[in-house]
């Protein structure tokens, strides 16, 4: 909306004597600034507001609601928040589309907030219910339970992710830190061009006999080294 006046205006309402909660302003407006704001009249402070959010560059502002950039509208931000501590859906977002927040219960627009933790770096992205994993170099992603990320995640709850780089370790293929039969696996995979493997850490792990190939003879040395028939560092 665009709002023109003198007094007592606001983005949402006027002047209000009860609570206005969970709702946002980012249109433009322009009122008394000293009785006006983006929200409700400030004036005597009437009335309560609880999760309120409004464009900064609207034309006013006010101490009792949340100024926001226009990016933290179009990520997903402020749909988030408008959700937070609500049990059933009422705020949604089409973000791929680069829509605004709307009232609607809609399960698959419902904005999902994904916590990133690279190092002592910690960000955060907001996402409708497909997420797709940054990529990484020397390295994969791990959810809370320590379980390994797919590169697609299917969401239905908010989401932390964990950088965890890849460990040099003779034989393993994966970068876990353990070596079992699972590198076997990763290794064959390899072979057969089903699923390559490109980060250098990992190539050095899978040449177990070091004669500069990934082989089906690495393969066998790993599982002789499972079996407890043959060490890994005296597999030349």
């Amino acid at each position: 909306a665009t709002i023109n006046g003198e007094h007592y205006c606001g983005g949402i309402a006027g002047e209000t004597y009860g609570k206005i909660n969970n709702c946002y302003f980012m249109g433009k407006i322009t009122a008394n600034n000293t009785l006006s704001n983006s929200i409700v009249s400030d004036y005597y402070n009437n009335g309560t507001l609880e999760n309120c959010y409004y464009l900064k560059s609207c034309g006013l502002t006010t101490s009792r609601a949340t100024g926001m950039e226009l990016d933290q509208f179009a990520s997903g931000e402020v749909c988030y928040l408008l959700q937070s501590g609500n049990d059933s859906i009422r705020w949604v977002q089409n973000i791929a589309e680069g829509n605004m927040p709307i009232p609607l219960a809609d399960e698959n627009l419902r904005v999902y907030k994904v916590t990133i933790v690279n190092g002592t770096e910690t960000s955060a992205e907001y996402t409708n219910c497909h997420y797709t994993l940054p990529i990484v170099n020397e390295g994969y992603w791990i959810d809370d339970n320590g379980e390994n990320l797919s590169s697609n995640i299917n969401l239905t709850t908010d989401i932390n992710i964990t950088f965890k780089s890849y460990v040099a370790l003779l034989g393993d293929a994966d970068g876990n830190g353990e070596v079992n039969i699972l590198d076997t696996i990763t290794i064959l995979r390899h072979i057969a061009n089903d699923k390559e493997i490109t980060s250098e850490i990992l190539k050095s792990n899978c040449d177990v006999n070091k004669d500069g190939v990934i082989n089906n003879s690495d393969v066998a040395v790993i599982l002789r080294h499972i079996t407890n028939i043959q060490n890994l560092d005296s597999s030349n």
